[in-house]
């Protein structure tokens, strides 16, 4: 595991109470500003098979992390609305 899936696979930071966080800190806890659409492109289309390799393992880390947050999002609008 490279340093950049490492990064991203640390967990989602507890979610205060009922708090929703923004978009923007969301997204940045997901998607580190460094990671760009263009990093991400060379990546997966770079000629050697490891960098192609690495790079979808980071983007299935990403896609898993954002499912975690969707489903504590869920969780906090499902207890929201039981009150």
């Amino acid at each position: 595991m490279n340093f950049a899936t490492k990064v991203v696979s640390l967990p989602i930071p507890p979610l205060k109470g009922d708090q929703i966080p923004s978009l923007e800190v969301a997204i940045e806890n997901i998607l580190p500003n460094v990671l760009s659409r263009n990093v991400l492109s060379y990546g997966v289309q770079h000629k050697n098979l490891f960098v192609k390799w690495t790079t979808i393992v980071l983007i299935r880390t990403l896609f898993l992390k954002l499912e975690q947050l969707i489903s504590k999002i869920q969780e906090i609008s499902f207890d929201f609305f039981l009150f």
